[in-house]
């Protein structure tokens, strides 16, 4: 805006100031409906006078604003915000515009002197011209491949829209493919509880007036609506033909728009009145509208609570049973609600209703004791004793494919009777596309891959157990697959991953971040097993890893060998001739897996010691040096007593020969030494002849 005005301001200087004139922007100023608009405006008049009024008028029939604030029109108050003074500024500025608000805005001021005023209007105006804004959404809604929300805005909208609960939170990260513009949230009415919200916010566009690019001026959510519903007076119930209307009560800060849902439909309608002019018993069921209120940038979608409508049969004289035409296919881990209804003849009341599959289980029964049990805790009645027979069977396995029929039984004054529906409906179940599965590499770094079928419209994300995502974009060449590049080093113990298809929804799921069934395993541990008898691993020996943990269903298994992930998936794994290097520290991962989810829960890691054989056996270092300082001190030793037996024997020789000195020196010296010689010979020989103690 000081652009703009600034210009025009630095007009003001000198000869200006002794003239009467009102100055605005060349040409017209053009915007969204919706949107706010500032209009530049500078005046200027004699020296000597004193501003007293200002105001602004549309087309001079509506005063936009006023010093006097009670001379404002109804329609501008509250939008209308003068931004001038009573010196030089007049600019204005307006919010929330309107179509209605297209036309010629003019400036006025009224001034003073020396007791006497005067007036001026600056001619011809500024023109104002209001068109739907190009960011601005709009609401639609699909029924194929499945029911969904989506939210619009031109193809000359740079920015793209996308949704966001009341909460905040990012329910549609990317566009519907195919369709610029366009966001889909594949969601159906029974996933939406009563009095949601749900926000469509043109990520990235700002308001002109707009200080919080998240919440645009006037985008409080509606309050959330009612329905009323209304059919021909003096009818107790409604019964096929009547007509019937359903009314959305709901306040909002704008003309609203309006959405319709019946069961789990969105319904093409689009009006505040929802009528039936010649009901069927289909035309029954519970309803629920929606309000929704949009700017640009932003729209708001407020949702009401269900409205029951039950439509009776005319005749009501006949048994049967209604089912859809021809088989339903679901995928394995799926749910499916299979619609019904059932009539019989007047007078009859109806003691007990069943489900059966091909005959022999029994899928639902009045009496729960009867429920076989692969069905306990997954099968759901969704009827009633009246006429609504329907079926939902969550989680669905391989074993559940089949033909399932619907029997009621029905009293009357006493007697009592019971009608089979023929020939039954036909339930698929195949592997579903969207189910991911694990994988994992070694190259060109340790990493985890989840993926899943190319016929999946949706992407898989890992996310940690706080919900923190790990891995926002896919795996380079390869569809459908979301690569996290972790090694086992760096999963704390019990950790634990969830791999998300972001937009996937189960027909009954409530909660798109968890659906059914996803409850973390618990975290498994790693048990160790090898032969009987010996106290440790040697090469050559083999051993067992078990991978021990509870699942809610059957799970795959992950292993891990120091920071490698390996390929072997099984609960056990087996090393048959352990070498060396097969030692080392171990974890294992349950996997877990449904339609649109998958969870991996990690061990502690476990350590195996393999030792080498031979009758040599390996030291620790440790020992070694306690064995080399050993062998260093027994040398020691050795030496100091051969030393010292030596010297000892040295002093002994020495005093031998000091004694056999003095012997000689006492002998005669006339002696020879022949006859010396010969008197040492016979006193040997005298020892020889001699007896010796012990021979006899």
């Amino acid at each position: 805006m000081a652009l703009v005005l600034v210009p025009a301001f630095c007009l003001l200087s000198g000869a200006y100031a002794q003239k009467w004139d009102v100055t605005l922007a060349p040409g017209p100023v053009a915007r969204g409906a919706g949107a706010c608009v500032t209009i530049p405006c500078s005046f200027t008049y004699p020296a000597g006078w004193t501003v007293s009024a200002v105001s602004w008028t549309r087309d001079w029939d509506q005063t936009v604003y006023h010093s006097d604030e009670a001379r404002v029109h109804a329609a501008f108050k509250g939008r209308a915000r003068y931004l001038g003074d009573l010196l030089h500024n007049c600019s204005l500025r307006v919010a929330g515009l309107s179509p209605s608000d297209q036309g010629t805005y003019r400036f006025r001021f009224e001034a003073m002197r020396n007791g006497s005023s005067d007036a001026w209007t600056g001619m011809p105006g500024q023109r104002l011209n209001v068109s739907d804004d190009r960011c601005q959404p709009s609401l639609g809604r699909q029924r194929e491949p499945g029911p969904s929300l989506t939210c619009s805005v031109g193809a000359a909208c740079p920015h793209l829209p996308s949704w966001y609960d009341r909460n905040g939170v990012r329910r549609s990260p990317g566009q519907t493919p195919g369709r610029a513009g366009a966001t889909e949230l594949r969601i159906s009415p029974s996933q939406l509880d009563p009095g949601a919200a749900l926000r469509c916010q043109v990520d990235g566009y700002r308001v002109e007036c707009d200080s919080d690019p998240s919440q645009p001026p006037g985008t409080v959510t509606p309050n959330a609506p009612r329905i009323e519903v209304s059919w021909p007076a003096g009818k107790a119930a409604l019964r096929e033909g009547d007509g019937f209307t359903l009314r959305c009560q709901g306040a909002a800060p704008r003309p609203p728009g309006y959405v319709w849902s019946h069961g789990d439909l969105w319904l093409p309608e689009a009006g505040q009145d929802l009528r039936v002019d010649k009901a069927a018993v289909s035309d029954g069921g519970s309803y629920a509208c929606g309000v929704w209120v949009s700017g640009p940038g932003w729209g708001y979608l407020s949702l009401s609570a269900r409205e029951s409508v039950q439509v009776q049969r005319a005749y009501a004289q006949k048994w049967d049973v209604t089912l859809a035409p021809g088989p339903v296919a679901r995928g394995a881990g799926a749910c499916v609600t299979i619609p019904c209804s059932f009539t019989y003849p007047a007078g009859w009341s109806v003691s007990a209703v069943s489900w059966t599959r091909d005959w022999d289980q029994t899928v639902y029964h009045s009496d729960e004791a009867r429920v076989h049990a692969a069905f306990k805790g997954r099968a759901r009645y969704l009827g009633d004793l009246l006429h609504n027979c329907s079926l939902r069977v969550a989680g669905l396995r391989p074993s559940d494919q089949g033909t399932y029929r619907f029997r009621f039984e029905a009293m009357r004054n006493g007697s009592s009777d019971a009608w089979t529906g023929m020939p039954g409906q036909r339930l698929n179940v195949s592997d579903d596309q969207c189910q991911p599965s694990l994988g994992r590499r070694t190259d060109p770094g340790p990493s985890l891959t989840c993926s899943v079928g190319a016929a999946c419209p949706h992407r898989p994300s890992w996310y940690d157990r706080d919900g923190v995502r790990r891995s926002p974009g896919q795996t380079p060449g390869r569809a459908g697959a979301t690569e996290l590049r972790i090694s086992p080093s760096q999963l704390d113990p019990g950790a634990a991953l969830r791999c998300q298809m972001d937009g996937y929804r189960d027909e009954c799921d409530s909660d798109q971040s968890q659906p059914p069934g996803t409850v973390t395993p618990n975290a498994p541990r790693v048990e160790v097993s090898w032969p009987a008898g010996k106290a440790a691993l040697r090469e050559g020996d083999g051993f067992t890893l078990r991978c021990q943990g509870a699942a809610p269903r059957p799970p795959g298994y992950v292993w891990s060998h120091g920071d490698v992930w390996l390929p072997e998936a099984g609960q056990d794994l087996r090393v048959d001739k352990a070498a060396v290097s097969d030692g080392g520290s171990y974890a294992c991962g349950v996997w877990v897996s449904g339609p649109g989810w998958g969870y991996l829960s990690l061990s502690a890691r476990e350590s195996v010691e393999v030792q080498r054989s031979g009758r040599c056996q390996c030291l620790s270092p440790g020992l070694m040096a306690g064995v080399v300082v050993a062998i260093l001190l027994l040398v020691i030793l050795v030496n100091v007593g051969a030393c010292y037996l030596l010297r000892r024997g040295r002093r002994q020789a020495g005093a031998e020969g000091a004694a056999e000195g003095a012997e000689l020196s006492r002998r005669p010296k006339t002696e020879s030494p022949y006859e010396e010689l010969q008197g040492r010979t016979q006193d040997i020989y005298s020892q020889l002849d001699s007896p010796q103690a012990g021979s006899h």
